[in-house]
Protein backbone atom coordinates (compact mmCIF):
# COMPACT_ATOMS: atom_id res chain seq x y z
CA UNK A 1 0.00 0.00 0.00
CA UNK A 2 2.91 2.23 0.89
CA UNK A 3 4.00 2.69 -2.77
CA UNK A 4 0.67 3.49 -4.06
CA UNK A 5 0.18 6.24 -0.75
CA UNK A 6 1.17 8.76 -3.75
CA UNK A 7 -0.89 8.58 -5.94
CA UNK A 8 -3.48 8.67 -3.80
CA UNK A 9 -2.30 11.86 -2.07
CA UNK A 10 -2.01 13.81 -5.87
CA UNK A 11 -6.02 12.43 -6.38
CA UNK A 12 -7.04 13.92 -3.10
CA UNK A 13 -5.01 17.20 -4.08
CA UNK A 14 -7.07 17.37 -7.18
CA UNK A 15 -10.33 16.99 -5.49
CA UNK A 16 -11.38 13.03 -5.18
CA UNK A 17 -12.01 12.16 -2.32
CA UNK A 18 -14.28 9.76 -2.38
CA UNK A 19 -12.51 6.35 -0.98
CA UNK A 20 -14.13 3.60 -3.19
CA UNK A 21 -13.34 5.60 -6.28
CA UNK A 22 -9.74 5.96 -5.33
CA UNK A 23 -9.23 2.24 -4.63
CA UNK A 24 -11.19 1.44 -7.57
CA UNK A 25 -8.25 3.52 -9.67
CA UNK A 26 -5.42 2.18 -7.37
CA UNK A 27 -6.23 -1.61 -8.43
CA UNK A 28 -5.54 -1.64 -11.89
CA UNK A 29 -1.72 -0.59 -11.02
CA UNK A 30 -1.54 -3.75 -9.16
CA UNK A 31 -2.32 -2.95 -5.51
CA UNK A 32 -3.34 -5.80 -3.69
CA UNK A 33 -4.47 -3.77 -0.61
CA UNK A 34 -8.25 -3.89 0.77
CA UNK A 35 -10.80 -1.23 0.14
CA UNK A 36 -10.60 -1.08 4.08
CA UNK A 37 -7.25 -0.22 4.20
CA UNK A 38 -7.46 2.37 1.44
CA UNK A 39 -10.65 3.80 2.87
CA UNK A 40 -9.10 3.88 6.18
CA UNK A 41 -6.16 5.52 5.06
CA UNK A 42 -8.44 8.21 3.56
CA UNK A 43 -9.88 8.55 6.97
CA UNK A 44 -7.14 9.63 8.56
CA UNK A 45 -6.30 12.45 5.88
CA UNK A 46 -9.83 13.61 6.44
CA UNK A 47 -9.57 14.11 10.40
CA UNK A 48 -5.34 15.35 10.45
CA UNK A 49 -5.23 19.13 11.00
CA UNK A 50 -4.58 21.01 7.91
CA UNK A 51 -2.11 23.75 7.95
CA UNK A 52 -3.32 27.03 9.00
CA UNK A 53 -1.96 29.57 6.43
CA UNK A 54 -2.85 33.45 6.74
CA UNK A 55 -4.77 35.59 4.48
CA UNK A 56 -3.12 37.80 2.46
CA UNK A 57 -3.58 41.50 3.27
CA UNK A 58 -6.40 43.31 1.19
CA UNK A 59 -5.27 45.12 -1.85
CA UNK A 60 -6.80 48.60 0.33
CA UNK A 61 -5.16 47.58 3.12
CA UNK A 62 -1.63 47.34 1.12
CA UNK A 63 -2.28 50.65 -0.62
CA UNK A 64 -3.43 52.25 2.48
CA UNK A 65 -0.01 50.90 4.51
CA UNK A 66 2.24 52.34 0.90
CA UNK A 67 0.00 55.97 1.18
CA UNK A 68 1.08 56.17 5.19
CA UNK A 69 3.53 58.19 6.59
CA UNK A 70 5.98 55.84 7.95
CA UNK A 71 5.25 57.25 11.33
CA UNK A 72 2.01 56.48 11.71
CA UNK A 73 1.65 52.66 10.89
CA UNK A 74 2.20 50.14 13.67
Amino acid sequence: MDEYKPCLDDRWNEGCTIAWKLWEEIVPLGCQGSYGIVSAYIRKKRTSPRPVTAQPPAPRVVTRWILSRPESLT
